[in-house]
């Protein structure tokens, strides 16, 4: 395994304080080294895992694919900066958009690291198909989330409504029936599984538990 380590933080922070081409181009081994050449690893340890979850999901360990790119899109954004200091691995069905599909996710910034299952922002019709489904099945998914929570690995995040849409559910359904979008997360500060060899391992023993959910979320 290539593994992260306090580099891969060191690096970030720097970039964060000198973020420009000229500090990137002269700094672009430390990027591959510390950066691509982890995310590349361990996105390639996972695919088995999330192939297993579902066929769909795209899980080549390529930049562009299930890797973030470094250069940021700065055409319609306010801020200019060139490259982003968080990067990040997502596992979805590329026949969809990231709007309509929830995806898995890994993510790294100078701070904090992170790994779970949902939207970065979901569509009001991807939420509308999801409500249905958990009207529809809802024993079956209350037993899961109550899995999940007995886990004690992830929480609920996202945008919710203000006022409840529903009082004809168990609690931990109606909790997800009530969010404009969601995401399964676990934050974690800097600290030393970020660095070990067992993080993928850690990884897949999440998104194995949030695979079922994934898939009634998602079925045709």
């Amino acid at each position: 395994m290539i593994p992260f380590t306090p580099e891969t933080i060191a690096y970030l922070k720097d970039l964060r304080e000198n973020n420009h081409k000229r500090w990137f181009e002269a700094n672009r081994r430390l990027y591959e080294t510390y950066l691509l050449d982890p995310f590349r690893d361990l996105s390639e340890r996972l695919a088995p895992v999330l192939s297993a979850i579902s066929h769909r999901i795209e899980v080549r360990p390529q930049v562009g694919k299930t890797i973030s790119r470094i250069h940021r899109d700065t055409r319609f954004s306010k801020s200019k900066l060139p490259y982003r200091h968080t990067m990040w691995l997502v596992w979805y069905d590329h026949s969809r958009s990231m709007a309509e599909t929830p995806g898995f996710f890994f993510y790294i910034e100078p701070e904090e690291w992170g790994y779970g299952m949902g939207f970065y922002q979901a569509s009001p019709a991807a939420m509308e198909t999801i409500r249905g489904r958990l009207i529809a099945d809802t024993q079956s998914i209350e037993k899961l989330l109550k899995k999940v929570e007995k886990s004690k690995l992830f929480t609920l995040g996202g945008e919710k409504y203000k006022r409840s849409r529903s009082a004809a559910l168990p609690k931990d359904t109606l909790d997800l029936y009530n969010q404009k979008t969601f995401y399964f997360i676990r934050n974690e500060p800097i600290n030393q599984r970020l660095y070990s060899e067992a993080l993928a391992g850690e990884l897949a023993t999440g998104f194995k538990l949030l695979g079922s959910l994934y898939n009634h979320f998602t079925e045709s």
